[in-house]
């Protein structure tokens, strides 16, 4: 009896297990090329990393060759709870299963390496499995037209007769198209059409599109001494694209493509023009827009806002680019004034909106969302520029108001400059205390001399008293000797 349950509850643990072949799994290559960046150049590679690489070396060299056609055995394993990939191990969810299958009869894939896809996609990217479909499909489809031109080449027939196939270039044909369009309304349409496949293209293969879209430099832009002035001069004749007419029409395409060309490292004058445009132009201008549904004013201002913070984070990979986008955003007091405007809105003044009824739950949570992203672009400015602007700017404000009453908004300004200030200050506590190392705010001595001109310049300014408190406080804490030499307070 007890022989007959052992042997029953082997079969059912056989039966909820399926084992396939071992060759269907592959290492996630971000992983791998994060653990290759981490290791160091100049030692020997760890022994985990090196076994990784060795037993994935078949994946690196053959790709393509690797990942499998549909079969009865996948399909079948996908129908157990579990199944057995060498010494890997999945749980089958019926939801992954389901967008698996889809996938593996259009690709033509294997269905346990579909599963494995699908489950990635999902891991990664957050998304509901019903979403995960399309955009590994639309993906597929990006690279098989890419790669159309690869398949088209010269073959020798077997009685000696040399055919001869045409090379097509998707990539080079969209951007013609783009390019050559009429600058009329439908024109625009097919326009927004053409850049957002560029867009999905450059995710995939970002230095081939991003060299055919500027060699064509499908915009029509140049930058020039004084670029995006809004001058009647200050374009090329042709760009139509980028003149207040129609830009509105492509505003969310046009900056979701200049934020994959900006990750693609590239510095060319069109990448200037399109930063400087999405600055200049669209940040500057685009609350006094009319829009056809008021809350699609916050899309244009998130999408906007993503863009500056790119532009920020690529300060430190890109020289040139960093220069044009330092001189603009510590310089330009139109792009304050339009970042102030949004981060300066107060909860009372949301409340007052609501209650006006001018403005519905859509504008209040869109509005909301940009105060949120236009403070991470201060805070991402205070961090990539000198950590010491913020204290250089309140200093300046305040002498240069010591014998009159601060506006509002400089006070505004003021305040909230101070609060990134002591941010930044706890970050480095952070950091030291954690780490044991010094990012530096500046060295003490330059560090002693701002200071001293900030409690100078504050002096007589009541709605400081607390704030200098709180900052005089982390002062004490990351720069002690400072105090010690000083005895500023």
């Amino acid at each position: 009896m007890a022989t007959t349950a052992t042997t029953n509850a082997t079969d059912q643990s056989s039966n909820s297990t399926k084992t396939v072949d071992s060759s269907l799994w592959w290492e996630p290559f971000s992983a791998f090329l994060t653990e290759l960046e981490s290791a160091s150049g100049s030692s020997d590679l760890p022994q985990s990393l090196e076994k990784k690489l060795k037993d994935n070396h078949a994946w690196f060299l053959d790709t393509i060759l690797q990942f499998k056609s549909p079969n009865q055995r996948s399909r079948e394993a996908l129908d157990s709870p579990r199944v057995k990939i060498g010494p890997h191990e999945l749980i089958v969810q019926p939801e992954f299963k389901d967008t698996a299958l889809k996938i593996s009869s259009i690709m033509c894939l294997d269905e346990v390496q579909s599963y494995i896809l699908v489950k990635r996609s999902m891991e990664r990217n957050d998304a509901a499995a019903s979403d995960i479909h399309p955009d590994i499909l639309n993906l597929a489809v990006c690279y098989s037209l890419m790669d159309a031109w690869n398949s088209f080449h010269d073959e020798e027939t077997g009685i000696g007769i040399q055919e001869k196939y045409v090379r097509i270039d998707v990539v080079e044909i969209i951007c013609a198209l783009v390019k050559n369009l009429p600058p009329s309304v439908n024109g625009a349409v097919m326009m927004s059409m053409g850049v957002t496949i560029l867009t999905k293209m450059l995710r995939c293969l970002p230095s081939h599109v991003a060299t055919m879209a500027l060699k064509g430099n499908i915009f029509d832009v140049a930058l020039r001494t004084n670029p995006f002035d809004v001058g009647p001069n200050s374009l090329s004749s042709g760009s139509w694209l980028l003149s207040g007419r129609l830009a509105k029409m492509l505003l969310i395409d046009l900056l979701d493509f200049t934020m994959n060309l900006l990750e693609t490292g590239l510095e060319t004058d069109t990448i200037f023009a399109l930063t400087v445009f999405s600055l200049r132009y669209v940040l500057v201008n685009h609350e006094f827009w009319k829009y056809k549904v008021k809350y699609a004013r916050w899309k244009v201002t998130l999408k906007v806002l993503e863009v500056m913070k790119k532009c920020i984070w690529s300060i430190s990979s890109c020289q040139k680019l960093g220069d044009v986008v330092r001189d603009i955003m510590l310089s330009d007091s139109s792009i304050h004034s339009a970042l102030f405007r949004i981060v300066c809105t107060t909860t009372p003044s949301l409340e007052k909106l609501y209650v006006s009824r001018l403005f519905d739950m859509l504008d209040i949570e869109g509005l909301h969302q940009a105060i949120s992203s236009g403070l991470d672009v201060l805070v991402s400015m205070v961090y990539a520029f000198s950590k010491d602007q913020g204290i250089a700017v309140i200093t300046e404000l305040c002498e240069a108001n010591k014998m009159k009453q601060l506006a509002p908004e400089i006070k505004e300004v003021c305040l909230l400059l101070l609060q990134i200030t002591v941010m930044a200050l706890y970050l480095e506590f952070c950091v030291i205390q954690i780490c044991g190392i010094r990012p530096v705010l500046g060295h003490v001595e330059t560090f002693s001399k701002e200071f001293r001109l900030l409690i100078r310049a504050t002096e007589g300014h009541l709605f400081l008293k607390e704030p200098l408190r709180n900052l005089k406080q982390i002062v004490s804490f990351v720069y002690p000797e400072l105090i010690q030499a000083e005895g500023l307070f």
